[in-house]
């Protein structure tokens, strides 16, 4: 990443370190070379042509990235202010239960889409199953998740009748990265999924839909991952409502439920006292069986206190 500032600019691995000083940012390419001079920047590829990255504005300030007084890890930093999670929901469900996602009218509306591959890594991987589940669920559409560092070497079927949706926090998964490239020459539509602003996978997607969850510093994903879940769950939406999957009454009904949870989350992590006596009671477990209610997934994701 390059920072655009007055009379200096930066170059670092992530927007994060120069936030403080600037908003303005490009992202460089792969086999871009970049100069740096305090009026200004220039960019060519290895053979010295001229490349125009295009600009765009970070959209948290400084305070973001920095551990709060009083706050002893980032983990409860960011458990304790999961705003992250309507993130994506702002302005993307309308009044009446619609899903409004203009970045993604083309691919909601291609009818030749039959089958929806998630790839992801790590924690990424667990909100693209909870994003399979809702795809077929709320859509009807075959849904699977591939573990990245493996969708390229096992012959993955994958035609431009397939959607392969990427999951990614930063955007620059190695791994996550390839998967979308082998995707992509293989004719699937790609949709990505991602937190950073101008980082390579989404370039490299036929669209992209940002959560806009703020930097992600703790180890343990916290915001980021609820995000990329609100994320996964309004794609299939999307997809549901185009296809006719799902009545107006069971989208309103959704609908209601996601902008419920941030209060319900919130709620949760007041409990902070009882968690960590449940915390003490566990620690010694080696094993858990978690037991879902057999309730409907609306039931559970807006008022999920039997789950």
């Amino acid at each position: 990443m390059v920072g655009l500032g007055e009379g200096e600019n930066f170059l670092a691995s992530d927007v994060s370190a120069f936030v403080e000083h600037t908003r303005r940012a490009v992202a460089l390419g792969q086999d871009q070379v970049v100069t740096i001079t305090p009026e200004g920047i220039s960019v060519t590829d290895f053979d010295g042509n001229v490349v125009h990255p295009e600009e765009f504005t970070v959209d948290w300030d400084a305070s973001a990235a920095e551990k709060a007084v009083g706050r002893a890890s980032w983990r409860k930093k960011f458990l304790n202010s999961q705003k992250p999670w309507p993130t994506p929901l702002r302005g993307r469900i309308t009044p009446e239960g619609h899903i409004d996602m203009p970045e993604l009218v083309d691919v909601v509306a291609n009818t030749a889409i039959n089958r929806v591959v998630f790839i992801a890594c790590g924690t990424a991987a667990y909100a693209a199953m909870l994003g399979a589940y809702a795809m077929e669920k709320w859509a009807k559409i075959p849904a699977s998740v591939e573990l990245s560092h493996e969708f390229r070497y096992r012959d993955a079927v994958i035609d431009q009748h397939t959607l392969v949706v990427s999951v990614s926090q930063s955007g620059e998964t190695m791994d996550t990265l390839m998967a979308v490239r082998h995707a992509a020459e293989a004719g699937a539509t790609t949709v990505s999924i991602c937190n950073t602003q101008g980082a390579t996978i989404p370039r490299e997607s036929s669209a992209t839909l940002y959560t806009h969850a703020g930097p992600e510093v703790a180890v343990a994903s916290t915001k980021a991952f609820s995000a990329q879940v609100v994320a996964t769950y309004l794609l299939a939406l999307a997809f549901g409502e185009a296809r006719g999957t799902l009545s107006a009454a069971e989208r309103a009904e959704l609908a209601e439920a996601l902008l419920a949870a941030p209060e319900q989350m919130a709620e949760m992590v007041q409990t902070g006292e009882r968690i960590h006596e449940l915390a003490h009671w566990m620690a010694d477990t080696h094993s858990v069986l978690y037991l879902e209610s057999t309730r409907r997934l609306p039931d559970c994701i807006g008022r999920g206190t039997e789950t």
